[in-house]
């Protein structure tokens, strides 16, 4: 996670991830890969969108939060 905000909205998650993504894919040879978002983070599920990434299931009660599932 990049959990400084000031280096938010840049394109960091972005590369890294397109970095990710391209080693999986040539080098190791998978097949898919699967991402997740926490609900309300916008900015993430925009990441993963713009990498190709679609939504094929929600995980619901998945996880904790400040007391809150």
């Amino acid at each position: 996670m990049i959990g400084r905000k000031e280096f938010w909205g840049r394109g960091y998650a972005f590369e890294a991830w397109s970095l990710l993504l391209e080693y999986a894919f040539e080098v190791l040879g998978l097949r898919k890969i699967i991402a997740g978002a926490v609900v309300g983070n916008v900015p993430s599920m925009v990441v993963l969108k713009k990498l190709g990434f679609k939504v094929e299931g929600r995980l619901r009660q998945e996880f904790v939060m400040n007391g809150e599932c």
